[in-house]
C-alpha cells in the first residue's frame, strides 16, 4: 500500500474528540534505546485506550497523532540522544481515534528512556495548539517527496524559532524551562480546586497515607514503606518548589533593574559633557568647575564598567534559577508520579516489570534530586559573588554625590557660573535612582540567597530518606 493510501485510512479513522483525563492523573512510559515500550502505568493504558498487552514491546509511535509537527519528535530525540531532559507538549492518538494532549518530560535512564506525561492545564496550550497546527502545515506543504522531510523540517524548526522569539524566549531551553514550571503550578492550582470540591475524598486519602504509617512501623511491606517515604520526599520537594517558583519573575526584575542603572550613568556621563561645556563658555574663569565636570564622567564610566559586568553576572544568575527550577519541576513531577504508581499498586503483587519501573523511577528521582542540589550550590556561589559589584556600585553612588557636593558648593562662589550650576542640578536626580535601583538589587539578592541557603540546609533531610529507599529488585521477589 503506497504511504498516500495509508496516510487517507488513518485520516479517515480520526475522531476530533479528546479523551478524558483529569489533572492528578499522570502517566509513564519507559522505553529500549530505540523506542520500544518496555512498561507504563495503568493510567497510560486507559487514556491510550489500548491493554498493557497492545503496548509493552511496541513502538511508542503507535500513539503518535499526524497532526504532530515532526521537528517537535525530532527535537525530543536530538535531546534524549545528547543524554539530556526535554520537555515538549505533545498531542497523542489513541486507540478509538480520539486525541489527548500531555506536557511530556522525556529523559534517559538505565537501558533506554522514561517519559512521565501530565495534563496539560495552563494557559500556553491554546497558543501551542495553533503553533503545532502552523508547523504541521508548513512540513505537509513541503514533504509531498519523501526526500524533502530533512528541508521540511528545517522550514519548520525556522519558523518554530522565530515563533517562540516572538514569544519573548530566546530558545527552546527557555520554553520548555517556562513551560514544565507554568504547568506544574498550573496543576497545582487545578488540583487545589478540586480537593476543596472533594474534601470527604481528600479526608479519605489523608486517612489511607496514615493507616499506611501505621502498617509500614510494624510490617515489612515494602510497598508501603516506600509509599511513605515517597510521600514525605514529595513533601519537600513541594515545599522547595514553593519557597524557590517565585525567584524567577525576582530574576527579571534585577535583570531590567539593573538596565536602569546603566540608564542614569549614561545620563550622569552625558551630563558631565555638558557642565565641561558649560565650564568652556566661562571663559577660564572656572578651572576648578572643569575637575568636577571631568569627575563627573569619570565617575559615570566607573558605573558603567561595574554594571556592566554585574549585567553579565545577573543574567547568568537568573540562567541558574531558570535550570535549577526545571530540574525541580521535573524532579517533584517524578516524585508525584512514584506516589501514583505505587497508589497502583495497592492490593497488587508486583511483577519483573513493576519492579523494574519502580526502580526506574526512583533511581531517576534520586539522581535528580542530586542534580536540584548541585544547581543550588552553584546559584548559591553565583549569589555571592555578586556582593562584590554591588558594593562597587554604592561606592561610586557615593563618589558622585561627593562630587556633586564639591560641584555645587564651588559654583556658588564663581561668578558667571549658573549654567555650570543648572547641569549639575539634574545630577541628584540620577544619584537617588541609582541608590534605590542598587538598594533594590542589593536587597533581592541577599532575600534569594537567603532562601536558597535555607533550602540548601534541607538536603541531608532528604537525602536521608532516599537512602531509605530499598532495592526495588526485592519489590518482585
Amino acid at each position: 500500500m503506497s504511504e498516500s493510501k495509508s496516510q487517507s485510512r488513518s485520516a479517515r479513522m480520526l475522531v476530533n474528540e479528546e479523551r478524558p483525563f483529569d489533572a492528578e492523573e499522570l502517566f509513564f512510559s519507559t522505553t529500549d534505546s530505540r523506542g520500544v515500550i518496555r512498561h507504563g502505568n495503568d493510567v497510560f493504558s486507559r487514556v491510550a485506550g489500548i491493554p498493557p498487552e497492545g503496548i509493552f514491546g511496541k513502538p511508542h509511535k503507535i500513539i503518535r497523532h499526524p497532526d504532530m509537527p515532526r521537528v517537535v519528535f525530532k527535537l525530543f530525540w536530538d535531546y534524549l540522544e545528547r543524554g539530556e531532559t526535554i520537555a515538549a507538549y505533545v498531542k497523542n492518538l489513541a486507540r478509538d481515534g480520539r486525541y489527548y494532549w500531555v506536557m511530556a518530560v522525556g529523559m534517559p535512564c538505565e537501558g533506554g528512556y522514561l517519559s512521565v506525561r501530565l495534563k496539560p492545564t495552563g494557559e500556553l496550550l491554546p497558543v501551542v495548539r495553533e503553533l503545532y497546527k502552523t508547523l504541521r502545515e508548513i512540513e505537509a506543504g513541503i514533504e509531498e517527496d519523501p526526500s524533502q522531510r530533512v528541508e521540511a523540517m528545517e522550514a519548520s524548526a525556522e519558523k518554530l524559532n522565530e515563533a517562540l522569539s516572538g514569544l519573548g524566549f530566546d530558545s527552546y531551553d527557555a520554553f520548555m524551562r517556562h513551560a514544565l514550571r507554568h504547568e506544574m503550578e498550573a496543576r497545582a492550582e487545578t488540583m487545589e480546586k478540586e480537593r476543596e470540591d472533594c474534601e470527604v475524598e481528600q479526608k479519605e486519602q489523608e486517612r489511607q497515607e496514615q493507616t499506611d504509617a501505621d502498617q509500614a512501623e510494624v510490617q515489612e511491606d515494602l510497598l508501603i514503606g516506600t509509599r511513605v517515604l515517597a510521600h514525605s520526599i514529595d513533601t519537600r520537594l513541594q515545599t522547595m518548589f514553593d519557597d524557590l517558583k517565585a525567584f524567577r519573575e525576582t530574576g527579571q526584575k534585577l535583570k531590567n533593574t539593573s538596565g536602569g542603572v546603566l540608564k542614569s550613568a549614561e545620563t550622569v556621563r552625558v551630563l558631565g559633557m555638558n557642565a565641561a561645556i558649560a565650564v568652556n563658555q566661562m571663559q577660564g574663569r572656572g578651572s576648578t568647575l572643569r575637575v568636577v565636570a571631568e569627575s563627573l564622567g569619570g565617575v559615570a564610566g566607573g558605573i558603567q564598567n561595574v554594571i556592566g559586568g554585574l549585567s553579565a553576572e545577573l543574567s547568568s544568575t537568573v540562567l541558574s534559577l531558570d535550570e535549577l527550577m526545571f530540574e525541580l519541576s521535573a524532579t517533584k513531577l517524578q516524585s508525584e508520579m512514584g506516589i501514583v504508581f505505587l497508589n497502583e499498586m495497592r492490593g497488587k503483587k508486583p511483577d519483573g516489570r513493576v519492579a523494574e519501573s519502580l526502580k526506574i523511577l526512583f533511581n531517576q528521582m534520586s539522581q535528580r534530586v542530586s542534580r536540584v542540589f548541585e544547581h543550588l550550590e552553584n546559584t548559591n556561589g553565583q549569589l555571592v559573588t555578586l556582593a562584590k559589584p554591588l558594593a562597587e556600585l554604592v561606592r561610586h553612588n557615593r563618589t558622585l554625590r561627593f562630587v556633586h557636593f564639591t560641584g555645587r558648593k564651588e559654583a556658588a562662589s564663581i561668578e558667571g557660573a549658573e549654567g555650570f550650576a543648572v547641569v549639575l542640578d539634574k545630577v541628584p536626580a540620577q544619584i537617588e535612582k541609582t541608590a534605590d535601583r542598587c538598594g533594590f538589587i542589593n536587597e533581592s539578592v541577599e532575600a534569594i540567597h537567603a532562601r536558597v541557603s535555607a533550602v540548601l540546609v534541607r538536603q541531608e533531610s532528604i537525602g536521608m530518606d532516599i537512602a531509605k529507599m530499598s532495592d526495588f529488585k526485592a519489590v518482585a521477589a
